[in-house]
């Protein structure tokens, strides 16, 4: 295996600014359908098959949802919970 197929293994697209503001350079709310599409279709030329999303991320998981990503696995983050023990 080469080193620059290994390396693209380890990349993760983070999805927080995809559905909201998020960043200090992000000026709109959102990325639009379209783009994320793009975005996403650059990944797969890429070989990139890891997506990060949270519950904290606003619409994200929900909208992220509706779009075709049989192709890659999804790593989301939940919210705290609180155990009484």
């Amino acid at each position: 295996m080469s080193e620059k197929k290994y390396l693209l293994k380890k990349f993760v697209l983070g999805t927080a600014n995809f559905y909201m503001k998020y960043g200090i350079k992000n000026k709109q709310n959102f990325l639009k359908k379209n783009s994320i599409n793009e975005i996403l279709k650059e990944l797969t030329r890429s070989k990139i098959l890891f997506i990060d999303t949270a519950k904290a991320y606003g619409e994200t998981e929900k909208n992220l949802g509706s779009l075709n990503l049989k192709k890659f696995k999804i790593i989301t983050k939940i919210n705290y919970i609180k155990k009484k023990i």
